[in-house]
């Protein structure tokens, strides 16, 4: 983990560069479309068939972690809706007091253990849409109060409980 959330992650946030530290770092205009060559749809359909499996060991995973981070107080952690199946990229976490948010951002996510936040502001308040002029209240206060736990197969058991420990003590404190 410590390779994929690696240096330039922790430059950024040296920084106190969020935007750059999640890849937020982009304008409208940068996001590149293109149509995918011969190979690479080759590529994507052999990697389709194995998604399925994928999608299971990832669902899987997520509810063993998110039934244990549901033992904690003051965290919320999103689940699958009735009659929903999540494919859990990640965990959203969400903690009710900002200030907790914060410790927990501040010992974590320079670790390499793949923690992050979804958003570090709302979309008005990243410089480059700026000119999007909308007041969003909720949206600050969930990127304020919200982070994310990778669900990777390279976050096992043993790295994910050091997490959870981390995340024990301060909400616990």
């Amino acid at each position: 983990m410590t390779w994929l959330y690696g240096n330039p992650l922790r430059k950024a946030l040296n920084n106190h560069d969020e935007i750059t530290a999640v890849g937020d770092d982009f304008d409208l205009n940068s996001i590149p479309v293109h149509r995918l060559g011969k190979w690479r749809s080759q590529v994507a359909m052999r990697a389709s068939k194995r998604l399925p499996d994928h999608w299971q060991q990832a669902r899987t995973r997520a509810k063993k972690r998110i039934a244990q981070l549901k033992l904690l107080p003051n965290l919320h952690v999103f689940d699958e809706l009735d009659n929903t199946l999540a494919t859990f990229p990640f965990l959203i976490c969400y903690v009710e007091n900002k200030v907790f948010t914060q410790k927990i951002l501040d010992q974590l996510w320079k670790e390499g253990l793949g923690i992050t936040q979804l958003f570090v502001r709302s979309i008005s308040h990243y410089p480059a849409l700026s000119h999007i002029q909308a007041d969003t209240p909720n949206a600050i206060q969930f990127a304020a109060q919200s982070f994310t736990i990778s669900n990777s197969v390279w976050l096992d058991d043993q790295h994910f409980q050091k997490i959870f420990k981390v995340l024990e003590s301060i909400l616990t404190a």
